[in-house]
């Protein structure tokens, strides 16, 4: 059994905050992104994303409590969306502070 964990710690994003990803869509990427917070209370909940070089939004892999949003304006959620061409924008919508954790795989280079 092998196994790959993504442990690299948690910040705190104030409700309408958001944190940029800088330069993660070149080439492609796979984002995790994972929130404690709802409009419901604590959750825990987690989302997966792809996206490439260029002004394509992003797409949802994954979203199982449907709690994330791919863009940056919907009230509630989490909105993970695009800036420029290779950027992600993660913005904490759900009403209160969240503490996140974001995992990113890169595919770099062509």
């Amino acid at each position: 059994l092998q196994e790959l964990y993504f442990n690299n710690g948690q910040m705190t994003l104030a409700d309408d905050a958001s944190y940029t990803i800088s330069g993660c869509r070149n080439t492609g990427v796979l984002i995790i992104v994972g929130s404690s917070k709802s409009q419901t209370g604590t959750t825990y909940d987690t989302a997966m994303f792809f996206g490439d070089y260029g002004n394509q939004e992003l797409i949802e892999v994954a979203d199982p409590s449907g709690k994330f949003s791919v863009g940056t304006g919907t009230d509630g959620v989490v909105n993970v969306g695009i800036s420029g061409n290779s950027a992600v924008v993660i913005t904490n919508k759900v009403g209160n502070s969240s503490n996140f954790s974001i995992a990113v795989i890169r595919a770099q280079g062509l």
